[in-house]
């Protein structure tokens, strides 16, 4: 066999072949094994020896060369085994300390971490936050007791998770609901994945109770801010400060014509035109610019479809913890009716000021020290002034223009315990000295404090009116026949008198009389004769009775005396008595002389009534009993 056909023997291999070749040759003399090879064809046995040599040594030394090489592969390759295995052992301590750091970390994690069968039956590992969230306080207890069953309070929505997580491999932050140990449901978040090295499910369990209960708080307590600001009748807003409204209430919405969700996140050229906007702005500029915060308080009109609203908007720059402007919180305040009674109120003044300087009756302001601030026309020429002006700078005071300063005084107190004061009558002084009497009716206006700070006032010269209405009440109160008091006269003294009677503790007699025979002498000498009678009997009782006494006729033949101030009873009989003395003596009627008495009762207040028409009755009855007894007497009433 030919090595030159193995071209590719390796080196140990061509030596084991050459070897094969030299042992398998014949036996060669010596003598010619020499001329072979000084002839330079050595040859064994008729083959190439000196070539198979050569081979041999060159194979020889090759396996040296290969086992050196070899040797030192090998040596390397033993350092580099070494090598990884001292990197492979450094690599399993570190994961040892690895795996033990991240044991510890899940054993203290804010977390609920676990690991699961792949059904999702049992707990395989749990650390002490998913046990705390389940409500106790032992991992391993946990892990013995509970399943993950236990802690889903939806069996149908435990097992749609299951079956996204089949599907997908994983599930993200998807939100659930878990059951603790108490019952009580909790809001949590869960990530998990199925981990095919172990055929396991890894999963977290973040608890968000806390921050649901806290999101739903916010809420609700938002929703309460909402019902509150919508509550508010004024329009209310918050802008942040890039203009965009954040918070509005109904009555805002209202106010510019347009639903809520039609302005938050929107700017103000969601319902203004561009100018109004750019005013708006402007505007917003100022505050969102200033330092620190700012107030700012304008009239504007807001437009809508329906027309434009007039109001007062209140704007402030609102400003977090560091100082920085955040947004304006504003309200508006509808101002149309303050407008229209502002309007209403200029021309309400203008009329008043018509009035005041061409009415009849005179008008004043004064102090309630008197000192006069205002008076028009009328109030000069009633005073005897040619002009106001000249008015107002002459009487220092209103004082001097009453006749009695104690009546200006008491009307000035009265106004002082009541605000108004109605047709309250007065002497008072021209500028001329000449008396005459006004009525006035003013008004006071207090403070806060409740003093008085002006006086108002209207005043009339009545002194004509008062003249006829004395007149009348004359003529209303006197018998026209005697002069004297008729019933609707004597009826207003006696009530008068009793009243004064009362406050001073004075007695009051009443004397009734009634003429006795009148009737005959008046059909006899007819009525003028009787007239004269009747005059005759009122001049004789005026003449006896004091200035202090009231006489009247009530009516016919009948008069009555008011006695002021009696003793007694004793004094009550001899007034009496003398009143009938002076009725005694004759009579001239024309050419005739007559003869005439009389019967009286009497009363006296308090001891036989106290009232009028007690005191009348007790007089006519005890007059009544003078008539039966004979006439011509005085009797006392019982």
């Amino acid at each position: 066999m030919s090595i030159y056909g193995h071209p590719f023997l390796l080196p140990a291999q061509a030596a084991a072949a050459c070897l094969t070749l030299l042992a398998a040759a014949p036996a060669v003399p010596a003598a010619q094994r020499t001329a072979d090879v000084m002839a330079g064809t050595w040859t064994y046995g008729g083959r190439p020896y000196m070539l198979l040599l050569g081979i041999l040594v060159v194979v020889s030394a090759g396996m040296a060369v290969t086992g050196m090489v070899r040797a030192r592969n090998a040596a390397r390759r033993a350092a580099q085994m070494e090598k990884l295995l001292r990197q492979r052992l450094g690599e399993t301590t570190e994961w040892a300390d690895r795996e033990r750091e991240i044991r510890t970390l899940m054993h203290h994690a804010a977390i609920g971490i676990y690991r699961s069968t792949l059904d999702g039956s049992r707990f395989t590992e749990a650390n002490k936050h998913l046990a705390l969230l389940y409500g106790m306080h032992d991992e391993k207890e946990f892990l013995r007791t509970v399943t993950p069953l236990d802690m889903h309070p939806s069996g149908q929505n435990r097992q749609e998770l299951m079956q996204k997580l089949r599907r997908d491999g994983v599930v993200s932050r998807q939100k659930i609901l878990l059951r603790d140990k108490s019952g009580s449901l909790r809001h949590a978040i869960t990530s998990a994945l199925i981990s095919s090295r172990n055929e396991s499910i890894f999963g977290l369990i973040y608890d968000m109770t806390d921050e649901h209960n806290s999101k739903e708080e916010m809420r609700r307590t938002g929703a309460m801010l909402q019902s509150v600001i919508d509550a508010m009748p004024n329009p209310f807003f918050f802008k942040n400060a890039r203009g965009r409204y954040k918070i509005v209430n109904r009555a805002f919405c209202r106010l510019v014509n347009r639903p809520a969700e039609a302005l938050v996140d929107r700017t103000v050229e969601a319902f203004a035109s561009p100018a109004m906007a750019q005013i708006y702005n402007d505007a917003d500029a100022v505050l969102l610019t200033a330092a620190g915060p700012a107030v700012q308080r304008y009239e504007t009109v807001v437009e809508s479809e329906e027309g434009g609203t007039e109001v007062l908007l209140y704007k402030e720059s609102i400003c977090d913890d560091n100082g920085t402007i955040t947004g304006i919180v504003g309200a508006a305040f509808d101002i149309t009716s303050r407008k229209e009674t502002e309007s209403a109120l200029r021309q309400a003044e203008e009329r008043y000021r018509t009035i005041f300087m061409h009415a009849l009756d005179g008008i004043f302001t004064c102090t309630p020290q008197g000192l006069l601030l205002e008076a028009n026309p009328a109030f000069a020429r009633m005073f005897g002034y040619e002009s106001r002006e000249t008015l107002l700078e002459t009487v220092p005071s209103v004082r001097s223009l009453w006749v009695s300063s104690q009546t200006h005084d008491e009307m000035m107190g009265l106004l002082c315990n009541r605000p108004q004061l109605t047709a309250q009558r007065a002497e008072m002084l021209r500028r001329n000295g000449e008396h005459f009497w006004a009525e006035i009716s003013c008004q006071a206006f207090y403070d806060t404090q409740g003093e008085v700070t002006r006086i108002e006032g209207i005043i009339s010269d009545v002194t004509h009116h008062m003249m006829q209405e004395r007149e009348l009440r004359t003529q209303a109160s006197t018998d026209k026949l005697t002069g004297l008091m008729n019933r609707y006269g004597f009826d207003e003294a006696f009530e008068r008198l009793l009243a004064q009677a009362q406050r001073s503790s004075r007695k009051v007699g009443v004397a009734f009389i009634d003429l006795d025979g009148f009737k005959e002498i008046n059909d006899r000498f007819g009525h003028d004769t009787g007239d004269m009678l009747l005059k005759e009997v009122a001049r004789r009782l005026q003449q006896r009775v004091r200035e202090t006494d009231i006489t009247a006729r009530p009516g016919g033949d009948e008069f009555a005396v008011l006695l002021w101030d009696v003793g007694g009873t004793e004094d009550l009989r001899r007034l009496g008595e003398s009143l009938l003395d002076a009725l005694r003596p004759p009579y001239r009627c024309d050419a005739n002389v007559c003869t005439l008495t009389a019967s009286i009762g009497l009363s006296l207040y308090p001891d036989h009534g106290l009232t009028a028409g007690t005191l009348l009755r007790q007089a006519d009855q005890a007059m009544y009993a003078v008539k039966n007894a004979g006439k011509n007497a005085v009797r006392l009433a019982v």
